[in-house]
């Protein structure tokens, strides 16, 4: 059995316990509220292959240190250490190239083929396990799960087993050269088919006379190669060239067949090593690559040591991905710093409308889904606090036709909610109780956030509600609150110009909202002068 050479798990049992999890829990909050799918697909987007056990590495965060953390040690190496990239790209192809070709010589089709394909799968995995261990044997490797997999091929290489296989399987794909390599041509008719090179000695047979007399039989050709290693079903004629070839080298085939029986179960398949476990690493580091080049900065964030979270710099990831594919660079996005300390529970965010809160409540929400996945983070420096689950209520559209209004389901959508947070747990309210009249809204703002500090779990909480920053910022019965504000520079005309930046202090009321009315032309004096232009209202009466 193979060694456990997981680079995404440390040890199986928490690969077990996640599997286990990602079967209960619902994901749709992170993949909608925080956008997450569009940073899935664009890191996937080339991907052919295990897409949805890799999207699910996404949506279904880890709660314990040891797998964030023995992940993360990847994310570092092969950002610190140039040629490893290329190395494990050039490790991951040549891995499910060997299971084929050694799944191939199952297939039963013909003896001397399936042998061949086992001592091709046998040359292949020589070669790929000699090419991991030479290249990766100099590099200064300190993630755990790299240093594993070193180690396990430093073992293989140097193990009598292997030093006496390669030396075999070599050899005799040597010898098996001459005689398994040929040439055929394909006439441009519609079926014919001969051979154009045949240098052994031939028979009297039907075969012996198509080889001797191909240069005659066949002009205007296409030559292409051809061994018996092809994975196509062996043809009669095919039978026929290799049974020739058998006789000119008897013994080169006698061994070939040994070698069949011999190492048809030697582990080269290497089961302890699955290739999308790779894909998750190279893809992603793919996608911070084309970002970086456009001027976006991307962390290895650390795990906090103290009960508190520290972002330097973070910004929305999906908006920067938006700007990304419109051809755009980092100069578009606003960064953000944010500190949750160990008394601090609930971050109230207010501030003018469009000033950038939502924004930075997903920037928020999408850097700790990343952290506790094992990612690079869109941050400059950052240090994180793990959370057992990670929830967020977004606006929904009304359902319309059903038998409850807006406000009533997004009660009761809070309560199955809370239900199942603890105080470890990390939840985002965007514009909650936004459909209320404000005074009730702030009314249920007030008892939801006393709530959540009873329980002690850590809140974002985004509002328009004003009131709510300024009455229980410094409220002892709220002890945990803490305000932040989307800050806007107030200019002559009143209006106020939105920085998107996210400052901690007290709201001031103010939200600037008749800037964006006249911006979308719907102040009184604007809907006057369409409707007096369409002359649906008359220019006297508008004058008195």
């Amino acid at each position: 059995m193979a060694d456990y050479l997981s680079i995404i798990w440390p040890d199986d049992k928490y690969r077990t316990e996640w599997e286990e999890r990602v079967g209960q829990e619902f994901s749709g909050s992170i993949k909608r509220d925080l956008n997450a799918e569009r940073i899935v697909n664009a890191v996937f987007a080339r991907t052919k292959k295990d897409k949805d056990k890799l999207e699910r590495l996404f949506y279904y965060p880890l709660r314990d240190a040891d797998p964030i953390a023995f992940r993360l040690e990847v994310m570092q190496d092969i950002r610190t250490i140039p040629a490893l990239f290329e190395i494990l790209s050039e490790f991951s192809k040549a891995i499910p190239e060997i299971r084929d070709t050694y799944a191939k010589s199952l297939e039963n089709r013909n003896p001397e083929q399936d042998a061949a394909r086992v001592l091709e799968a046998a040359c292949m995995y020589i070669s790929t396990a000699n090419f991991f261990y030479d290249s990766t044997k100099d590099l200064d490797i300190k993630s755990r799960a790299l240093i594993r997999m070193r180690k396990h091929f430093e073992d293989v290489v140097s193990s009598d087993s292997f030093k006496e296989m390669s030396e075999t399987a070599l050899k005799l794909q040597a010898d098996l050269k001459d005689a398994s390599s040929f040439f055929m041509a394909l006439n441009s008719g519609p079926s014919s088919l001969g051979i154009v090179r045949g240098t052994f000695n031939v028979d009297d047979s039907i075969t012996g006379k198509l080889v001797k007399n191909a240069d005659i039989l066949f002009r205007n050709v296409q030559k292409t190669n051809c061994s018996i290693y092809n994975s196509v079903p062996t043809t009669a004629l095919e039978v026929q060239l290799i049974d020739c070839f058998k006789k000119q080298k008897p013994e080169v085939f006698s061994r070939l067949a040994d070698f069949r029986v011999k190492y048809a179960d030697y582990p080269f398949t290497e089961d302890g090593i699955t290739e999308y476990e790779f894909e998750f690493y190279l893809a992603y580091i793919s996608f911070v690559r084309q970002l970086e080049e456009r001027g976006f900065v991307f962390c290895v964030p650390r795990i906090s040591q103290n009960n508190e979270e520290r972002v330097f710099g973070v910004y929305d990831l999906g908006l920067a991905q938006e700007v990304f594919e419109q051809g755009g660079n980092s100069t578009r996005v606003v960064g953000n710093d944010f500190q949750i300390t160990q008394d601090e529970r609930v971050l109230i965010i207010t501030g003018p409308n469009q000033g950038g809160k939502t924004t930075f409540a997903r920037s928020v929400g999408l850097f700790q889904v990343l952290a506790q996945v094992g990612c690079l983070v869109a941050a400059r420096e950052a240090s994180f606090m793990i959370m057992d689950k990670m929830l967020s209520q977004f606006p929904e559209r009304e359902n319309v036709g059903g038998n409850k209004g807006r406000l009533s389901e997004e009660i009761i959508r809070i309560a199955e909610m809370l239900r199942g947070v603890t105080k470890d747990s990390f939840i985002i309210f965007n514009e909650s109780f936004a459909s209320a009249r404000r005074a009730d809204g702030a009314e249920l703002g007030r008892q939801l956030i006393k709530i959540l500090l009873d329980i002690g779990c850590k809140v974002l909480f985004v509002t328009h509600l004003y009131e709510l920053s300024q009455e229980l910022d410094e409220d002892p019965n709220f002890e945990g609150v803490v305000s932040f504000m989307a800050e806007a520079v107030e200019t002559e005309d009143g209006s106020g110009r939105r920085t998107y930046k996210i400052i901690r202090k007290t709201s001031t009321g103010l939200v600037f909202a008749m800037d964006i009315a006249k911006r979308t032309g719907v102040t009184y004096g604007q809907i006057q002068k369409l409707l007096q232009e369409r002359k649906i209202l008359p220019v006297k009466e508008a004058s008195k």
